[in-house]
């Protein structure tokens, strides 16, 4: 995804940050009830509703560089990722 270079530079140095969807290229992971996309450039890591089925707004996105810096949430959400992953293995 690429954005005209006056786009951006409307855009004030503080917004950019914001606006990561106009220049970051996600990373698009989907299930049947919800897409992932990575920001890699961004940091942001944003969880919506299938494409089909969602507004405007569906959304939520974490700001892994914060995240980062929340070593105890970051290992709670590891250990929730953990045991999901052991879960599903199990029934397999």
């Amino acid at each position: 995804m690429s954005v005209d270079t006056e786009t951006l530079k409307t855009l004030k140095q503080d917004r950019q940050d914001a606006a990561y969807w106009l220049w970051d290229e996600p990373e698009i992971m989907e299930t049947k009830k919800n897409e992932i996309h990575y920001y890699p450039h961004a940091g942001r890591l944003v969880i919506r509703l299938p494409q089909y089925n969602s507004k405007l707004g569906a959304l939520t996105s974490l700001n892994l560089k914060y995240l980062a810096k929340a070593p105890d949430v970051l290992d709670r959400l590891i250990d929730i990722l953990t045991a999901l992953k052991s879960a599903d293995s199990a029934e397999s």
